[in-house]
């Protein structure tokens, strides 16, 4: 139905919430899975970055992170969520497993 996120056809759903997420580097701040928790309590540890210490230092190479939704899905959006210091390069992909 309309409104009251009832399913309906104009209605989303964040699938990546608690869903595990791996990456290639450790970096600075926090792990991979808090990508996908909307709890932001710590500006620092509540976010991932591919950086080497507090003044963003990138750690050489490209770099990957994965959410895995455990399931098929229907995508309708991506959103990536960048600060100031923020790649200005990246892929978006999907896979079925």
């Amino acid at each position: 139905g309309e409104g009251g996120g009832g399913g309906g056809a104009n209605s989303e759903e964040l699938l990546s919430e608690g869903k595990p997420a791996t990456s290639d580097v450790r970096g600075n701040l926090g792990e991979a899975s808090v990508v996908t928790s909307s709890a932001v309590t710590d500006w620092l540890k509540d976010r991932w970055q591919a950086a080497s210490d507090m003044s963003g230092t990138p750690i050489p190479g490209e770099h990957w992170l994965e959410v895995d939704l455990q399931g098929a899905a229907r995508l309708t959006r991506a959103l990536v969520d960048f600060e100031a210091a923020h790649s200005t390069d990246y892929v978006v992909q999907g896979r079925a497993s």
